[in-house]
């Protein structure tokens, strides 16, 4: 029978587990936990230039063109999710609303009758999925609706 010296046996063992740790792949609840950080650095970024006084305005500007298109009095909402395969065309005179807090949205229509304060009545525009403070939304819904007038003015 042979010997195998201890070096050797060390060896085998460090191969063996290697191969165990490799095959095994990175732990998903660490790789969740990475991309919470990343998501709530994104947010946290969102938030820093969208309440910034001298960025804010313009952001929310550049994001509503990126989100829609005004053409012979009609507005068209392009499907953020479908992207070009999808978009809404509603009359310029449509009502809209602004919702701030979990996120940043342009609703437009009205809300539905069997829940009054709930905007969701109609197209979306997602402007940031960042949660906003009430004192941000204080100053963010009126800069955002500003912003969308001058759009709908042709501005």
């Amino acid at each position: 029978m042979r010997h195998i010296s201890h070096k050797n046996r060390t060896l085998a063992q460090l191969t063996l587990i290697s191969a165990m740790l490799v095959s095994c792949g990175p732990d998903p609840a660490e790789q969740e936990k990475k991309q919470d950080a990343a998501m709530t650095e994104q947010q946290e970024a969102d938030i820093r230039l969208l309440t910034n006084k001298d960025t804010g305005s313009t952001e929310i500007a550049q994001r509503l063109k990126r989100s829609l298109t005004l053409r012979d009095g009609m507005i068209l909402i392009h499907d953020q999710v479908l992207g070009p395969l999808g978009s809404y065309t509603i009359p310029v005179t449509t009502p809209w609303s602004v919702e701030c807090g979990m996120g940043l949205t342009v609703t437009f229509g009205f809300p539905p009758r069997t829940a009054p304060n709930d905007i969701g009545g109609g197209p979306e525009v997602h402007l940031s999925w960042a949660a906003f403070s009430a004192e941000a939304c204080d100053e963010l819904g009126p800069a955002t609706g500003k912003q969308l007038q001058l759009f709908l003015a042709g501005q």
